[in-house]
């Protein structure tokens, strides 16, 4: 439809519709709108009248109106939008001043007398040196031409693990530091976990339990469940929740978790003797009793529960602020039984699942198990694949009150 505004008598707005003009009368609020709409008209144009009905001229005023209140509101979307983009650019210059700071503690930069020079010391893994070199050296020589500093690697047969970084400004050397931590980070999301964070079970009587239980269990196993092996098991005395998996290479970084656990004094809520009611044995979700991995133990009582999800809140808030890798997704609490990896650790061979169905079907007195009411005593940092004399991980690091082992 053609809409064209054309000039009329005071207080009148022709309007030519589709080649019909309309006449219609105006509010002195409306007179000022289109007093300011004929200023861009063409004052020669003939003034024409012609009376027809006002439906469609009524129609077209109200349109025009609508299309300026439009016209406003997509203004304050784009101002809006605007305050939007400036708040998350502050943002982002906030978090990145807070990881230079960081790393300035993490990665001390001295300067040196002799050279004029600034450096940073770092200690890693021999591992990690290939991936900072490159093929024939490729990687190295980029790092170096991009921010105009030096990366200084040992051999292979040298027995220093203290990779050294040279620049001539701080700016230019924290640019280097920044894109080796990169490097590090993306290589370590394909190694394994080396640590975690749990809390132990281990009371006597929850070891006698969870020994019963898996008796039990090994009974109706060797009779109808195929690849099942005694091994699979969890050792009773190595009873616990898993808080959260962390992947520590660097000396620094178990340092901080260190520093993290002995912090737990200044937790804003209470952990320990926290109460832990045990009942039923499950699997995770995306698993089913038919093709099983991992058998578990439930928390059942809700105090528990929300106490433990806000201590893992709290720690993981900690990790973050302090660069550490650990596990992002959702804590799923759980109390490990059994295994069906431990069986590879023998046998490369073995099975990577096993058929519990018969479990489900045949023993509900088993799938609704009781354990003992215990109590959280300690939270520890402990090492995969180390165990102390009492057969429990290996501990960095120990927090049981105002005692910091």
């Amino acid at each position: 439809m053609n809409k064209k505004l054309k000039s009329g008598e005071e207080g009148v707005i022709l309007i030519d519709i589709n080649g019909k003009q309309y006449r219609h009368q105006l509010s002195k609020e409306k007179q000022v709108l289109v007093q300011s709409s004929e200023s861009s008209t063409d004052d020669e144009k003939e003034k024409e009248i012609i009376l027809e009905d006002e439906e469609g001229a009524e129609k077209f005023f109200s349109s025009s109106t609508e299309s300026e209140g439009s016209d406003e509101e997509s203004t304050q979307k784009k101002e809006k939008d605007l305050e939007k983009e400036k708040e998350k650019e502050k943002e982002k210059e906030k978090e990145n001043e807070e990881l230079l700071e960081k790393l300035n503690q993490l990665y001390p930069i001295k300067k040196d007398q002799r050279t004029n020079q600034f450096m940073i010391r770092m200690i890693l893994p021999q591992d990690f040196y290939a991936h900072l070199i490159g093929k024939g050296g490729s990687k190295r020589r980029e790092l170096e031409t991009k921010t105009k500093c030096k990366l200084i690697i040992p051999n292979r047969n040298s027995y220093s693990r203290t990779v050294i970084l040279k620049g001539p400004t701080k700016q230019q050397l924290t640019k280097l530091l920044k894109k080796v931590r990169k490097i590090l980070n993306q290589v370590k999301t394909h190694l394994p976990y080396t640590h975690f964070i749990n809390l132990p079970l281990l009371t006597d009587e929850m070891k006698e339990q969870v020994a019963l239980l898996q008796e039990q269990i090994t009974i109706l196993g060797e009779e109808e469940i195929e690849g099942f092996k005694k091994n699979v098991f969890q050792p009773p005395e190595r009873f616990h929740l898993t808080i959260v998996m962390l992947k520590l290479y660097e000396k620094h970084e178990m340092n901080s978790v260190k520093e993290i656990i002995s912090s737990i004094k200044d937790y804003p809520s209470q952990i320990l003797e926290t109460p832990i009611v045990l009942e039923g044995i499950d699997t995770f979700e995306e698993q089913s009793f038919e093709k099983l991995r991992v058998l578990f133990a439930k928390v059942k009582n809700q105090n528990g529960i929300e106490n433990i999800h806000k201590f893992h809140k709290w720690i993981c808030s900690q990790l973050k602020s302090n660069l550490i890798l650990y596990n992002t997704q959702p804590l799923q609490l759980h109390a490990t039984l059994l295994n069906v990896r431990y069986l590879s650790k023998q046998n490369p061979k073995a099975p990577k699942c096993l058929d519990f169905t018969p479990l489900r079907q045949s023993n509900q007195q088993l799938m609704d198990f009781k354990f003992p009411l215990t109590k959280i005593k300690e939270v520890h940092l402990s090492t995969l694949g180390k165990y102390r004399s009492d057969g429990f991980y290996f501990p960095l690091r120990i927090f049981s009150g105002e005692t910091k082992k």
